[in-house]
């Protein structure tokens, strides 16, 4: 076929809709992966779409299926032999580090796909490290090919000690919006592997590096990846759901023990905390009632938030009555029975009727959605899962989203919050650029729109490994679960 490089690159741009450097990181994955002996272009495209996170299996065999229709398949090899390595996206020096999934991987062994700086920095290499020149703060930048609204994972290693202080920032193709990579930021005398996260705001994104005081340092290993699972776009339901109205007509929140073989609700109509086994982990279909349960009207008259820590032995409520958070602590984790009144926190200068909270897994932290105000609440512990030491930090407007802000989870790392919005039956995705730090928080734009059959949502809960989602309907009494692909 003749160029039928340029004609694939094409034709993705006009039957996908994907830009030119998309399509050669798509020709420069298909060639580094190809023998000469053996070439299946089905498993390794949707190998590559799904590492990264492009479409679910479904979509990439439809794609196939129209690949191989206009002959593509039947002419690999042509294709392999007419594509270009020099793209943005090269592996070159790759060797064990580069895994293949990367949007860029490179161990320092040459400058592809490195350009010069804003203010004239710029990267050079010696084949085994690059060595950054900087310039007014910046050094070298590279531009990724990048979805709107996913996170993605930043890795190097510093092979010198930076002076004053290192950071990496990413921007689009006009250098705005400025977004620090959180942990890579202001870091003094860095040393050794670093890391961190940053959310793309366009198609394009341009990763740019620099030293406070303008000195140069030497690095390697660089690899830019898409992160695996946790995007509520790619969220499918699953036939699996579980029915708590014979415990209680009007549950609220949910939590799951981190293994799945446990949940627990808090229920609106009776004032109380349900428990549940499942018997094969994460599967609602197998949840059976415990005939465990404890009531909390002595502190809360109408409870709405529920939280364990990941031991088991502190529990917490929240609610609209007393406007505060309760703990108990159970003598044995896990164990309702055993659960004794502590201590009271209250929200009430901040919000008068709180809806749900998530806890940091180190105690230290507490994250509170309300709905007087629309506002999502952060608290620090002074002292760690003790509530009555806790101290009002900051906060994020969610009023431009919702005005009904129930359900809240944050991911364990700080950087993804999830939230329910009661009224639209919608889940809202936001990004703290800070770790832990809610004033930080950006919307991310990505939102799931929840099954209609059911009104009312309340609870939110994810897989620890961003591959499930549990959100619990009021009116419905019942808790579903969704699928999130990776």
């Amino acid at each position: 076929m003749a160029s039928l490089n340029g004609t694939f690159k094409g034709e993705l741009v006009t039957y996908l809709g994907y830009d030119g450097n998309f399509n050669d990181l798509l020709v420069a994955y298909l060639q580094d992966k190809t023998s000469s002996t053996a070439t299946n272009v089905v498993d390794l495209w949707k190998s590559f779409m799904l590492s990264v996170s492009y479409g679910d299996a479904q979509f990439n065999d439809n794609v196939v299926a129209y690949l191989n229709s206009e002959g593509y398949v039947g002419h690999f090899n042509d294709m392999m032999a007419e594509a270009s390595t020099a793209n943005l996206f090269s592996a070159a020096g790759g060797g064990a580090f580069c895994s293949g999934t990367e949007l860029f991987c490179n161990t320092g062994g040459d400058t592809a796909g490195w350009m010069v700086g804003p203010t004239g920095g710029s990267i050079s290499s010696d084949g085994t490290e690059w060595t950054a020149t900087v310039v007014s703060s910046y050094t070298g930048y590279i531009e990724v090919t990048t979805v709107p609204g996913m996170i993605y994972d930043v890795e190097l290693e510093l092979t010198s000690t930076v002076a004053s202080y290192f950071y990496a920032e990413t921007y689009d193709t006009s250098w705005s919006p400025e977004l620090y990579i959180e942990t890579m930021n202001n870091e003094t005398g860095l040393t050794g592997v670093v890391s961190g996260k940053f959310l793309a705001f366009t198609t394009t994104t341009r990763i740019l590096f620099g030293d406070g005081d303008s000195s140069s340092f030497t690095f390697k290993n660089l690899k830019v990846t898409a992160e695996a699972n946790w995007r509520l776009g790619s969220a499918v339901q699953t036939a699996n759901s579980l029915d708590v109205s014979s415990e209680d007509i009007n549950p609220r929140c949910i939590f799951i023990k981190s293994d799945g073989t446990t949940l627990f609700f808090i229920g609106g109509a009776s004032d109380s905390v349900y428990e549940y086994s499942l018997s094969t982990a994460w599967d609602l279909s197998t949840a059976t009632y415990t005939g465990n349960s404890l009531n909390v009207t002595s502190q809360e008259g109408n409870p709405m938030g529920l939280q364990f820590s990941p031991d088991g032995t502190h529990m917490y409520t929240i609610g609209a009555s007393g406007d505060a958070i309760d703990q108990y602590d159970l003598s044995t984790g896990w164990d309702l029975s055993t659960a004794s009144y502590v201590g009271t926190f209250s929200t009430g200068t901040q919000d008068t009727s709180p809806t749900a909270l998530w806890f940091k897994s180190d105690g230290t932290v507490v994250v509170v959605s309300g709905r007087t105000n629309d506002r999502l609440y952060q608290y620090d512990l002074s002292t760690a899962w003790d509530i009555t030491t806790a101290s009002y930090i900051g906060v994020l407007d969610v009023s431009g989203d919702t005005g009904q802000p129930k359900g809240v989870f944050v991911r364990d790392d700080g950087f993804l919050v999830y939230l329910v919005d009661g009224t639209g039956s919608v889940v809202y995705s936001y990004y703290m650029e800070q770790p832990w730090q809610l004033s930080s928080a950006v919307s991310i734009g990505t939102t799931l729109t929840l099954d209609a059959a059911y009104t009312d949502y309340w609870g939110i809960l994810a897989k620890p490994d961003g591959t499930k989602l549990f959100v619990g309907s009021q009116t419905g009494a019942t808790i579903i679960s969704y699928t999130i692909n990776s």
